[in-house]
């Protein structure tokens, strides 16, 4: 009877020591979820069909590599959505993408090591195109979640574990404008002459792209909203080929980034333009492009 006691003594005293914890570091998690931007290519007027694109780049993913006698898991999940609501709250568009994957490993005696490793990493990239059939706020959302988890055992007891969380979500608002209520312009000055072009609240409705000089090229976004340096609406600017070009008013600021090409720097633009260099701006100060 007493040798069973000790025998029991000793083996609750093994196992106890078995117990704690034996595989810090020797597990890896890993969650991120990058929302980009939301892009909407054509004019926000009622009647009119956009193409809204957009994508979440997601990683999940997650590994233990075993001691000996450990019995490992590790698990992945990642999700993708997109959403297109009315102004009136329905959504019209919508989408998504999950993923989901289990690892299991074990370490028996000898040299052998078969980690646990879980991977459900992925790019949800969408596209769509929507009737704007209402007037006023359309919101346009897309994000993502990550999750990655990697547990390890001795027998009944977890010994080391790891959990990583991540997600994000952008949303864009674009505002869908009646036609019959387009009673405004914006107006470009430029080389002796004038082009107008569909303005409204003080968004430039349509996108702008014009040419003038030898080879000059400027191009506005559609949804661009333009101030001066007071902060009051800009609905007129005028161009001077001049080196640098200079603009009027001397201070703007766009909403979204606009592109000026000049003839001189070996750029293409398009096929069939002429040769030029490429300015990405969203300033404009003392009459000069801010690059941005």
């Amino acid at each position: 009877m007493r040798k069973f006691v000790v025998a029991v003594v000793l083996a609750s005293f093994l196992l106890t020591t078995l117990a704690i914890p034996v595989l810090a570091d020797d597990g890896n998690e890993n969650a991120s979820v990058v929302c980009s931007g939301i892009d909407v290519d054509g004019a926000p007027i009622v009647g009119r069909t956009v193409t809204v694109s957009g994508a979440v780049a997601i990683v999940a993913e997650a590994e233990v590599n075993l001691d000996t006698w450990h019995w490992g898991f590790a698990t992945t999940a990642s999700e993708g959505f997109f959403n297109i609501a009315a102004p009136d709250g329905a959504s019209v568009a919508n989408g998504s993408n999950a993923e989901w994957n289990l690892g299991a490993g074990v370490n028996p005696p000898g040299p052998w090591n078969f980690p646990a490793v879980s991977d459900s990493s992925q790019v949800f990239a969408w596209s769509v195109d929507v009737l704007l059939n209402q007037a006023g706020l359309w919101t346009f959302s897309h994000g993502g979640s990550a999750d990655a988890e990697w547990m390890a055992f001795f027998l009944i007891w977890l010994t080391d574990q790891g959990i990583a969380h991540a997600d994000c979500q952008v949303d864009l608002e674009i505002n869908a404008i009646p036609l019959l209520r387009l009673q405004q312009s914006f107006f470009v000055i430029a080389d002796g002459g004038h082009q107008e072009f569909l303005y409204w609240d003080g968004i430039i409705v349509e996108g702008i792209t014009i040419s003038w000089g030898d080879g000059y090229f400027l191009q506005i976004p559609a949804g661009t909203i333009l101030t001066d340096a007071s902060g009051a609406r800009v609905n007129r600017i005028t161009l001077l080929e001049t080196h640098p070009v200079l603009f009027e008013p001397d201070t703007i600021h766009f909403s979204k980034p606009a592109t000026l090409v000049l003839p001189d720097g070996g750029f293409v633009a398009e096929a069939g333009d002429p040769p030029g260099s490429i300015i990405n701006f969203s300033e404009v100060v003392n009459g000069q492009v801010v690059p941005d």
